[in-house]
């Protein structure tokens, strides 16, 4: 018995390694083969990446690169604001003037995903002499959502007429709604009071109070 016993553990320490040996060759050439038939994916540029270039090439001594950088940022939406607003205040002119061109399109709520109806009508009215903006705000108030228009009258420089399209929008059927209170009223001049001279405040806030439109409509 002990013969044999010694023959078992005699064969057992040898056969162990042997054991041990086969496993570890087979996941490693399980693993071999999996990065074969796995190739490795090429890393793409993150958004970050693509808006630190895109920015760069605003200053590019090829007018097709400037282009082309615009229509980038362009795409790249949002998440380019941050960069943007730092060169609309520290670029070169022609830098200053792409960012802010950007920026005032997405500020206005212009994205990537707004149709092409909504912005060519939107920079047709910003590019327009005073007059051709007053004969085209109606087609706005038509047209687009209350916060994009009063986002685009802050570029209103004009006191008098950013007056008068204020007064439209608060009579506007389609618009009306979100001004039947003297709260409301004044939250509105407060965001579109921007650049606007001493006293335009006050002014535009009595004469939007004591508007038909305001008066008749009940709390």
């Amino acid at each position: 018995m002990s013969f044999d016993f010694r023959i078992r553990r005699s064969g057992f320490s040898r056969i162990t390694p042997f054991f041990i040996v086969i496993p570890l060759w087979l996941l490693l050439a399980s693993l071999a083969m999996s990065q074969e038939a796995e190739p490795i994916a090429v890393s793409s540029p993150t958004v970050a990446e693509q808006i630190s270039q895109a920015v760069m090439d605003l200053d590019s001594s090829k007018f097709t690169r400037r282009e082309q950088a615009v229509r980038d940022l362009w795409q790249i939406g949002l998440p380019a604001v941050q960069a943007l607003e730092i060169v609309e205040g520290s670029g070169s002119t022609e830098v200053r003037v792409r960012a802010a061109g950007l920026l005032a399109d997405f500020r206005i709520g212009l994205l990537p995903t707004t149709s092409r109806q909504d912005r060519e009508l939107i920079h047709r009215f910003r590019n327009a002499a005073s007059n051709v903006r007053t004969k085209m705000f109606p087609d706005l108030l038509a047209s687009l959502p209350t916060p994009w228009i009063e986002e685009l009258l802050t570029f209103e420089l004009v006191p008098e007429l950013r007056q008068r399209f204020l007064l439209q929008l608060t009579q506007d059927l389609q618009h009306l709604p979100r001004f039947t209170s003297p709260e409301a009223i004044v939250e509105l001049v407060d965001r579109t009071n921007a650049a606007m001279p001493a006293g335009w405040k006050r002014n535009t806030i009595s004469m939007l109070l004591f508007s038909p439109a305001v008066i008749i409509v009940p709390n």
